[in-house]
């Protein structure tokens, strides 16, 4: 069973006395210090919570739909509207993703990361692909720093820029793009991308010096990656994965694939060996069809290619399945490590004694 940080449900329970007390009034809980220092500040807003934060403080975002506000702000050179902005360090922890309304945090807008946010953390977050002003949102745009996601999703593009490293775990992603439009966009990313135990359903291009790898991928383009990894990976597309003659250096080992890669372009440099292809997604996952299989995560059938090999062993370059749940594990995206309510309730009056009582249930996963 997972120990639970005091200081933390300290935090929950005020969001609740909050919600009790204020009529369901939203709290992001910005807590900064720790020890004896250790401050924390209610906002009502997202938007305030960021701006008001100390460099390295931590925001808890509660559960809920929260939209980005509509003020425009220079970034990249240009004015941006419902983009929260991100210049400094911080962590945000929302309460999961695709959990219903005790395990949701989403957030509707963009996102831009940048300037000395070198080292910022998401976790439990839904950047939903939504629309927003009059334009789909949902974008997350990173420029000159280092970011870490996990358990997160994000719906809308995942546009990178400058130099850095973006490492990706546990998530669920949409595209990877090293051509921000935030931010030029007209250039190979010296972005580096490390992505693991992740779904990424759309494309990947314009990265290198990047590693892919225990992934369900559903691309059919890998366009201008350079110097890359993609190892024990689930490619899901129909038709033949297409490594572009732009992309060169990469090597691609130990997929399963439903089709196969197609023959890469001489002179790219490219190593393409110990695959597996030509597979249904009834022969790799659990359930038939892609729906079926995404709604089950992507557990493998247990006499699938990914799962075991020809001698019953997994099939994965370090020993483990190929896959989602092989390398690191994958523990799904529904809950991040801190804790969150999953169940609440206020007896209607109080006893004798005058104390009214409270269920409270906290809910919180492994890192």
């Amino acid at each position: 069973m997972k120990k639970i940080n005091l200081l933390v449900i300290s935090v929950m329970a005020l969001f609740l006395f909050a919600g009790v007390t204020q009529a369901q009034q939203t709290v992001f809980m910005v807590v900064t210090g720790e020890g004896e220092s250790q401050t924390s500040t209610p906002y009502t807003t997202l938007d305030l919570a960021v701006k008001g934060a100390a460099a390295g403080s931590t925001i808890y975002l509660p559960t809920g739909s929260f939209d980005v506000e509509a003020t425009e702000q220079t970034i990249g050179g240009a004015n941006r509207a419902y983009t929260l902005f991100i210049n400094k360090k911080l962590k945000l922890i929302g309460a999961g993703v695709d959990g219903g309304a005790l395990h949701s945090t989403v957030i509707n807008g963009d996102i831009a990361i940048t300037g000395a946010a070198s080292g910022t953390v998401l976790e439990g977050i839904s950047l939903a692909y939504t629309a927003l002003g009059g334009y789909m949102r949902g974008a997350f745009h990173v420029n000159n720093v280092d970011v870490f996601i996990k358990r997160c999703k994000i719906g809308g593009e995942m546009a990178l820029s400058g130099t850095g490293d973006v490492v990706i775990s546990e998530s669920h992603i949409a595209t990877i793009n090293g051509k921000s439009t935030f931010y030029g966009g007209n250039g190979l990313s010296d972005m580096a991308v490390v992505a693991q135990n992740t779904v990424i359903t759309g494309n990947i291009g314009y990265v290198h010096n990047s590693l892919f790898t225990n992934n369900v991928i559903g691309t059919y383009s890998i366009y201008d990656v350079h110097s890359s990894t993609f190892s024990n990976n689930i490619f899901t597309y129909v038709g033949n994965i297409n490594p572009s003659s732009y992309s060169t250096y990469n090597s691609y080992t130990y997929n399963v694939l439903v089709a196969n890669f197609d023959a890469v372009t001489a002179g790219s440099y490219c190593t393409v060996e110990d695959n597996i292809p030509s597979n249904t997604l009834a022969e790799i996952f659990e359930g038939g069809t892609a729906a079926e299989a995404a709604a089950r995560e992507y557990r493998l059938n247990p006499e699938g290619p990914a799962k075991v090999n020809a001698e019953g062993n997994p099939p994965g370059s370090d020993g483990t399945e190929i896959g989602l749940y092989g390398g690191l594990g994958y523990k799904g995206v529904r809950t991040p490590s801190n804790p969150s309510v999953t169940k609440f309730s206020v007896g209607g009056t109080t006893n004798p004694d005058g104390l009214l009582k409270a269920n409270i249930v906290v809910d919180a996963q492994e890192k």
